[in-house]
């Protein structure tokens, strides 16, 4: 009786706490919807019924004679259909091939014996990547350091497929990576966790003080053997005042895990920061952040796939957008030091401020307020690096490599647009404010200036400097080097070097200076176009030739040649001005004077200043014979067939000379011949020949009847042999060297038969 008694009295308190924890069990099972797994598998947890009650129970599990999975128990608290519940469980998942493996801690669990699979309830806790101990045989010991940990609620373990899900709330620790979730698959096998949905994620810093990023997306997959996680659908990302947003991000450690080295961002990528030295707005198709060791800054981003990028801190640039960019950052430090795009690329320079102390002057000419808007700059090329002032956000310098284009449109349709192209460019900024300050083409440099109105002006050469006003930030000069050349409608020029003084419109030739239409050439050191006055100048050694009889067969015909000093040609009037030195000469005749005015559409020369002309003249026996005339002033008018001489004319044609105040010579020309018609001088006319001269205030000559006569005054013939003649009359037949002599009612008439010869 009292050996029945004890057995009772032990066997009562085992059925109290058997009835008590299933009783607890079976209400909490109730009250908690059970565990999917991907293929939604219902979990079954144990039915009411306890069977027993056992002390330090454990569950293996094998494949090819190795244990895969090793579970531990303080109690099992029954066994009903080949299932097991468990309390204060400790599971060890044993990896294939490897040095590794992980364990789960709950406070119960199902060991579903026929199938192997295990659901883990309450306080779960994985513990991932512990080291096999190299020391003790058959057993093992965690890394002094956690690698990483997975807590959730409720998990279940698939013998089938090696995997760990659940639906439920997961938290995850591991090296640097703080992440949450809803839904987790893990796959020791792989080395994969994967989280469903309202992924957040924290990565901590290694040095302490460095920026936390912080990532959220609609799902996650890390995998560990890689150190790789990756995240997919309304990726967002914070590093420190960076925000991104992706369609994929994927975020890759160190080899040992504990230090971030890269992010790869994909899909709509969008990207603004607002740290002080990069200020940037970025979008693409795929951006890469790398990171140098050890400091966790970044030490380039490289973006990929239609890129566009906006300085948010910057008074020059406004978009940068090509097909691949990269920004280099400087060591230890977060400030832009370059970027580098590649592919179409595209630079939209901001609009610059006009400085409000800048006051128009005569030169800038002043235009209405709705004209004085800044113009819009495009630089297109294959290739461009910008470099930025160490510390800012500013842009030092810009280098465009690969054929290139500057191009700048007016923001008034009333203002010129410019177009620029090179195999090189290379921009240069001026603090305080980085404003352009000049650039440099090289390589067959083009130049085009497209007026409101009117035809365009195009310059080539192998060099070009751009120079801009500090004050309204307009292109103000250009200087040309290397076989300049210029062209606008028929208008063509060439040099060593140009200048182009834009507020002026003024371009100026150096160098072998040259400019032709098809109606003259001119040469000289220096030439000016002045737009605005629609003036060619030219200075030093200037020589010109003008196309009057056109051309046959490629031959000019009987052209124009003219030198001086200087000269100035007006476009529009066809007008030239030569001074200092002047001289024009064409077929048989040539012209010297201080200065000629030449009318090219009329044929009309104006010589004054110790005026010298030479004309070279067939005589009666069509030999050559010149004649030279000096005078003050000469007109010669190529429509009246006129030459007109005034002030101290003087005429000599072999031995014989012709003083007069005036000289007015009427010309023939017939089949391209030009010949003397006739000659009339006035005032104090003196002609002095070889044995005789004579006077009178006007001589005429008739070319056709060979006479010259003299009247006005007191016409005189004196002969070293016959003697003087006077009369109010006297004509000369050159045909055989006899005169005649006419008289009035007032005075005596004398008559001669011959002159001397």
């Amino acid at each position: 009786m009292t050996k029945n008694l004890l057995k009772l009295g032990r066997i009562i308190p085992i059925i109290v706490v058997t009835s008590v924890i299933g009783a607890v069990f079976f209400n909490y099972f109730q009250n908690n919807e059970p565990i999917e797994s991907p293929q939604s598998q219902e979990v079954q947890i144990l039915p009411k019924e306890v069977t027993d009650l056992t002390e330090g129970f454990t569950v293996f599990q094998s494949e090819q004679g190795k244990t895969t999975l090793e579970v531990k128990a303080k109690l099992r608290l029954g066994f009903n259909g080949g299932k097991s519940l468990l309390e204060g469980v400790n599971a060890t998942i044993f990896r294939k091939n490897n040095n590794y493996y992980d364990t789960i801690s709950s406070k119960q669990c199902e060991v579903d014996h026929a199938n192997g699979d295990i659901v883990f309830i309450d306080d779960v806790v994985i513990t991932l990547a512990n080291v096999k101990s190299d020391n003790v045989s058959n057993s093992f010991q965690r890394s002094p350091t956690k690698i990483g940990i997975i807590k959730s609620k409720k998990l279940k373990f698939s013998r089938s497929s090696g995997q760990v899900f659940t639906k439920e709330f997961v938290s995850l620790e591991k090296g640097l990576i703080r992440a949450s979730g809803l839904g987790l698959i893990y796959d020791s096998g792989k080395d994969l966790i994967k989280l469903d949905s309202r992924v957040k994620v924290t990565l901590l810093p290694k040095i302490e003080g460095n920026n936390l990023v912080q990532l959220k997306a609609d799902n996650l997959e890390y995998l560990r053997q890689n150190q790789m996680m990756t995240l997919h659908s309304n990726v967002w990302l914070r590093n420190g005042k960076t925000e991104l947003t992706a369609l994929k991000l994927r975020v890759l450690f160190s080899p040992s895990g504990s230090q971030l080295s890269k992010i790869e961002a994909r899909g709509n990528v969008k990207t603004k920061s607002l740290e002080p030295g990069t200020m940037l707005q970025v979008q693409a198709e795929k951006i890469d952040y790398n990171f140098t060791d050890d400091t966790e800054l970044f030490d380039n981003i490289i973006a990929h796939g239609n890129v566009i990028t906006r300085p948010l801190k910057t008074h020059s640039l406004k978009e940068i957008s090509a097909q691949q960019m990269t920004l280099d950052f400087p060591p230890n430090s977060q400030t832009i030091n370059s970027l580098t795009a590649k592919g179409q690329v595209r630079i939209l320079f901001a609009n610059q401020v006009v400085s409000k102390k800048h006051k128009s002057s005569k030169n800038d000419n002043p235009l209405p307020k709705d004209q004085q808007l800044p113009a819009q700059r495009i630089l297109t090329s294959p290739y461009i690096q910008a470099y930025f002032i160490p510390g800012t956000s500013k842009v030092m310098r810009i280098e465009a490599v690969g054929p290139s284009t500057f191009k700048e449109t007016p923001n008034h349709p009333s203002l010129e647009q410019k177009i620029l192209s090179a195999q090189t460019f290379t921009l240069f900024y001026k603090e305080p404010l980085g404003n352009l300050e000049r650039f440099t083409a090289e390589g067959a440099v083009h130049f085009k200036m497209i007026p409101a109105s009117g035809p365009a002006r195009i310059t080539t050469s192998h060099q070009l400097i751009a120079l801009f006003n500090p004050q309204n930030h307009k292109m103000s000069q250009l200087q040309q080097t290397g076989n300049f050349t210029y062209r606008e409608l028929t208008q063509r020029a060439k040099a060593k070097t140009a200048f182009h003084y834009i507020d002026q419109s003024i371009i100026q030739l150096k160098g072998e200076a040259e400019i032709e239409n098809d109606t003259s050439k001119t040469q000289a050191e220096v030439i000016e176009l002045d737009q605005v006055q629609k003036l060619v100048k030219a200075k030093g050694n200037v020589r010109s030739t003008y196309y009057q009889g056109g051309t046959v067969s490629g031959q000019i015909v009987f052209p124009i040649h003219a030198s001086a000093d200087s000269m100035e040609f007006h476009t529009e009037k066809r007008i030239g001005h030569y001074s200092n030195n002047a001289k024009f000469w064409g077929k048989g005749r040539v012209v010297y004077a201080e200065k000629i005015l030449f009318d090219s559409p009329t044929n009309k020369l104006t010589a004054s200043g110790e005026v010298t002309s030479i004309f070279s003249l067939p005589n009666e026996e069509d030999k050559s014979q010149h004649t030279t005339i000096k005078a003050n002033r000469m007109i010669y008018n190529h429509a009246d067939k006129n030459i007109f001489y005034q002030g101290k004319v003087e005429t000599i044609s072999g031995q014989d000379s012709l003083q007069s105040e005036q000289l007015n010579i009427l010309l023939n020309q017939e089949n391209n011949n030009t010949s003397i018609k006739q000659i009339i001088a006035k005032g104090n006319v003196r002609i002095t020949q070889q044995n005789r001269s004579s006077s009178s205030q006007v001589a005429e000559y008739f070319s056709q009847k060979k006479e010259v006569v003299l009247w006005g005054g007191s016409p005189k013939i004196i002969d070293r042999e016959q003697g003087s003649t006077t009369g109010t009359k006297l004509t000369i037949d050159l045909n055989d060297d006899t005169f005649t002599i006419q008289g009035n009612s007032n005075s005596r008439t004398v008559t001669r038969r011959s002159l001397s010869k």
